[in-house]
């Protein structure tokens, strides 16, 4: 409720607590599904696994609590379960050999206490707060630790989150120098200069941010349309295998007709360089595209992880 008071959307925890790691193994003395086949029949069987109830052809169901691998988190307990029908109380032929375990969030190390701040820049400029990162408003210990603590590099697995705020003067550059007849405007210049002051226009993009994980698609956002100063306020958290080596990726698109959408700028990061004294950091880049499509900036971008009990990979 305080940070709602406070108007505070610089996200200092992520929200997921760990993660599920689970391994299937096999299937064995399942039923026939079908008569067609090997002799007497039989089935394709495929596993699904979800928090709720999936609606589908059911061969059987398992159900585990998982308050045991919650109090006891950083194991695997391999399962032989057998499968349960639909309604309550049936069972199934087969029994399912597998194994699960709960992986969650360590405590940072005191130890690796730093100062927090942005080791980019100079140590003349390292003392002036208007260059700092915008930590939002800290509440509880676990929070103040994450803005001052870099992630422990003993622990390579972790949850990453990215969120992005907004983009200000989003624009397209007049590659074309001019638009209508050139008769007296030979010398019109391409693009007008200093920074775009319209904030909605029919010639402004319509931009929207895509977030790659190691050049993996995990997320899109909604597009905004014909904005310059688009809000977003949005993002994701995802697995990270190992954040020592990973890099992250955020691409500024503009969403065409009938069109490929053109790559509007492109933000590289590698995560252990802009987590060196920190866990969360929130920052400003510019985007810029090589051909000379657009120029904007993200004003401000936060980027998290927290790093799990044990290695899950």
């Amino acid at each position: 409720m305080t940070k709602l008071l406070k108007g505070d959307d610089i996200q200092e925890e992520t929200e997921a607590l760990g993660v599920l790691w689970i391994r299937i193994h096999r299937a064995t003395g399942l039923s026939k599904q079908d008569r067609h086949g090997s002799k007497g029949g039989g089935s394709d069987p495929y596993v699904t696994v979800s928090f709720s109830k999936y609606a589908d052809d059911v061969v059987g169901k398992i159900e585990l609590s998982m308050q045991k691998m919650i109090q006891h988190p950083g194991k695997m307990y391999p399962q032989v379960s057998r499968l349960r029908g639909i309604h309550k109380g049936k069972m199934m032929p087969g029994e399912l050999h597998w194994e699960v375990g709960y992986f969650g969030k360590v405590n940072l190390r005191p130890a690796l206490k730093a100062h927090g701040k942005d080791v980019i820049l100079p140590d003349e400029l390292n003392d002036r707060k208007e260059l700092q990162d915008e930590k939002g408003s800290l509440d509880t210990s676990v929070e103040e630790a994450v803005v001052s603590t870099p992630p422990d590099p003993l622990w390579p697995s972790g949850i990453c989150c990215v969120v992005i705020h907004q983009i200000v003067n989003l624009e397209l550059q007049n590659l074309k120098r001019s638009q209508g007849k050139l008769v007296g405007r030979e010398f019109e210049p391409a693009k007008p200069s200093g920074e775009n002051k319209d904030e909605e226009n029919e010639k402004l993009p319509s931009g929207y941010c895509t977030i790659l994980y190691n050049d993996e698609l995990v997320y899109r956002s909604r597009t905004k349309a014909v904005s310059s100063k688009p809000i977003f306020n949005a993002g994701t958290e995802r697995f990270i295998r190992d954040w020592r080596s990973s890099i992250v990726t955020v691409t500024v698109r503009d969403q065409r007709m009938r069109q490929h959408d053109p790559i509007l700028g492109v933000i590289p990061l590698k995560l252990s360089e802009i987590l060196q004294s920190s866990s969360q950091v929130t920052r400003r880049a510019r985007i810029r595209h090589r051909a000379g499509e657009n120029a904007g900036d993200i004003e401000s971008s936060t980027w998290e992880l927290r790093t799990l009990s044990e290695s899950a990979a």
